[in-house]
């Protein structure tokens, strides 16, 4: 039987009072966008990120506001022996074309576990 496993299999919650600072520290940063055609919402696009990394959102950012056509969402954990993560992204309705337009800027204390959450979402 085969089991299926995704980054979020990896990744673990971790308490972060100061997202910004914690950011701020985290040396490695990569930034990547997406189009999320297939969610119909930023709340679609909150949910899937979240179930995705399996991370709890920080600083209240699991909330949109539903009047706002732009939202960011803020996750910290930590990535097995590769270190601290923290990931921003910022999303907004698309303009244009139907779905989500997704910033996923992720900073780690190593390009590996930088480029494993760009990748899982990729």
């Amino acid at each position: 039987e085969s089991v299926g496993l995704g980054v979020g299999d990896f990744l673990s919650n971790r308490p972060v009072s100061d997202w910004a600072a914690d950011w701020a520290q985290l040396p490695q940063e990569s930034v990547q966008t997406f189009a999320l055609s297939s969610l119909a919402s930023l709340h679609e696009a909150v949910a899937a990120i979240v179930e995705l990394y399996g991370l709890k959102p920080l600083g209240g950012t699991a909330a949109i506001d539903p009047s706002n056509p732009i939202h960011t969402l803020l996750l910290a954990g930590s990535l097995g022996n590769l270190g601290n993560i923290a990931i921003r992204c910022r999303m907004a309705m698309a303009r244009n074309s139907p779905g989500v337009s997704l910033e996923l800027a992720v900073r780690s204390q190593t390009p590996t576990a930088t480029a494993a959450i760009i990748e899982a979402l990729g």
